[in-house]
């Protein structure tokens, strides 16, 4: 047959290959020594048919073509500079800087920024001395810069883990605009990409700086670790970078199992240094991250994780949610919605579009082009709204974000202070919003037992609680300072904002010595539990607590038993008090087992430290 036209020639002869009802149109292909078949895709043109195409007309007669063709649908995993500034400092061997100040004459040619924000230049100190470092800095905090900048002066590589496909090519992205050399895999990119990535990096005077990877490819690729043996043996490899490295943790809010290899790179490589990345690890947090990957040193750097230009709010859901919600976005340049379940998200959109809000639903159920169209849009300013499950936001750095709005509770104080730091990135005041409902807690309990229950790690269990819990006592919290609270659980203190809520309301919120009442409670849980029935609600137990004669108590005989009406308090300020043992896991609320029938359920039982209410060793006040 006749040779295909090489892919940069300009005329481009379409070939068409089918597979599971799926047509792919390809322009070209290519081929070469000792690699695969490639097939350069234009994805614009994939469509369904009904027809079979026939695959054999592809020959192993086929034309070289490159990836370097000037199409801008073609799949990119290596970025080479453009720029003549980055690919001046590439070549000079006279910059070796020892302290970060010596790289601000660079950030500000290559990034424009005149200064350092808060900890990067101590942070630049210690990683140009070659010293593993974890550094926290807020939501908006430049944390990238600290592997940027140092790369651009760099003759070696620095391996950058980060946790989703779709923050490792905004970061990508982000290179491409200011020509820094970087390249990505991931599972998705192809064995002959990949081997062009691999063969670039082999090179002696390879100009790629950064290579973006994802744990899980990392995991499952033993090729990317013979690489790195390579070029450690060469002395090109630099540094291994952990964004999000709370990831790592067990105890962190984004546990990703495959984040436990990471250690290998530490055992195989233990001169290599690590940088670590959050903006929401716990000092629990990350001492565990340091455990599991096994380093024994490393220098910490926290900056204050207070944006004082985030302005917190816990509002009650109820039948004018979306009114409020839709008001607020109103009058903002851009906002975002999170919601807990993708269909909550088609729900919330369809209800927020019918009041002139201009927002689509992203979702992981979404396919990837929708997502990256939606993201556009949202990023251009063509939607002023997206409403979302988590799967969208990690990564992003849009900074005219005016409200973010939580329509479910969220699953930890870490998960929303990451969520609403998105919003105030240009320094103006952005609203962050939960609307707060207790019939949002049986989903995220659910998440709990089942994952925790089906790993068989009931330590686990008793962590996940109450780090959950924490959020919840956010949100029913009446006095002290949002802030505050944010700030004590990243180890922080601070005087009250005067911005959130509660600061605004100056309510001042009393409390009382009910450690008496607690204990009744848990006695009378105790009874309960031994009459032979095992499952109670939090409201049947304020109501034999406080004396009601309800039929199914009655019926039970629980009006007997020598707790029943020993609370002298009204069955909603009981009920009040139980939830409070509730947040702090004195008691507490389980869902029922998977399978059963009303997975919305949530039944009572005994908590970590419902032993030491009774022995008198823990005071209660609420």
């Amino acid at each position: 047959m006749k040779k295909l036209s090489s892919f940069s020639s300009g005329k481009y002869q379409q070939i068409f290959v089918k597979d599971e009802n799926f047509l792919k149109t390809y322009n070209s292909w290519k081929s070469g020594d000792d690699v695969e078949i490639e097939c350069v895709r234009n994805i614009a043109t994939e469509h369904y048919i009904e027809s079979m195409v026939d695959t054999n007309m592809v020959t192993e007669n086929l034309q070289s073509s490159t990836c370097s063709s000037t199409n801008d649908q073609q799949e990119c995993y290596i970025n080479k500079p453009k720029n003549a500034g980055w690919t001046d400092l590439l070549k000079c061997g006279t910059l070796s800087p020892s302290r970060g100040s010596d790289l601000k004459p660079v950030m500000e040619m290559m990034f424009g920024h005149a200064s350092f924000q808060p900890k990067q230049e101590q942070a630049l100190d210690l990683i140009l001395a070659g010293k593993t470092v974890f550094v926290s800095l807020p939501t908006s905090g430049g944390k990238s810069l600290l592997y940027m900048l140092p790369s651009i002066i760099s003759r070696s590589l620095t391996v950058v883990v980060v946790p989703l496909k779709s923050l490792m090519e905004d970061q990508f992205a982000r290179c491409q605009e200011l020509g820094l050399p970087a390249a990505i895999l991931h599972g998705d990119v192809s064995y002959c990409d990949r081997e062009k990535v691999y063969a670039e990096l082999k090179q002696p005077n390879s100009e790629i700086r950064l290579l973006y990877i994802t744990a899980e490819f990392l995991s499952n690729t033993p090729s990317l670790m013979e690489l790195l043996v390579q070029l450690h043996a060469t002395n090109s490899l630099r540094q291994f970078v952990v964004d999000e490295a709370h990831c790592v943790s067990q105890w962190g809010h984004d546990f990703r199992p495959a984040y436990k290899f990471l250690k290998s790179l530490h055992t195989k490589f233990p001169k290599v240094p690590f940088l670590l990345l959050s903006a929401s690890a716990t000092i629990c947090v990350r001492e565990d991250v340091c455990k599991m990957i096994g380093l024994s040193s490393v220098a910490i750097l926290q900056s204050s994780c207070v944006r004082s230009n985030l302005q917190y709010q816990v509002h009650e859901k109820g039948k004018k949610t979306i009114d409020e919600i839709a008001k607020d976005l109103s009058t903002a340049d851009c906002g975002l919605v999170y919601c807990n379940t993708r269909a909550e998200t088609e729900v919330v959109a369809a209800k927020l579009q019918t009041a002139n809000i201009k927002c689509k639903a992203y979702h992981g159920g979404l396919s990837a082009g929708l997502k990256k169209k939606l993201q556009s849009l949202w990023i251009d300013g063509s939607l002023s709204t997206l409403v979302c499950t988590t799967a969208f936001g990690m990564g992003i750095d849009k900074a005219n974000v005016r409200v973010i709005i939580h329509y479910s509770l969220p699953a930890s104080i870490e998960e929303y202070y990451q969520e609403s730091g998105r919003g105030g990135r240009n320094g103006c005041a952005c609203k962050c919003v939960i609307y707060f409902s207790r019939n949002d807690k049986p989903f995220h309990l659910r998440g709990i037992y089942d994952y925790c229950l089906m790993q068989n790690i009931p330590i686990h269990l008793n962590s996940r609680m109450l780090t959950f819990q924490k959020v919840v006592k956010y949100c029913m919290q009446l006095g002290g300072c949002r802030w505050q609270t944010i700030a004590n659980h990243f180890g922080e203190e601070m005087l009250p904002c005067s911005a959130c809520d509660l600061c605004q309301k100056k309510q001042t919120h009393n409390v009382a010595d009910m450690t008496n009442n607690a204990i009744t409670a848990i006695k009378c849980l105790q009874k309960l539990k031994s009459s032979g029935k095992s499952n109670f609600t939090l409201k049947y137990l304020a109501n034999v607590l406080t004396g009601k004669k309800q039929k199914d108590l009655i019926s039970n005989q629980h009006h007997l038993i020598p707790e029943y009406g020993q609370i002298k308090l009204t069955v909603g300020r009981c009920e009040s008090l139980l939830q409070n043992l509730v947040v702090e896991d004195i008691l507490r609320e389980v869902p029922p087992r998977k399978g059963s029938k009303n997975r919305n359920a949530l039944y009572i039982d005994f908590g970590c430290f419902y032993m030491n209410v009774l022995s008198n060793d823990m005071v209660v006040m609420c």
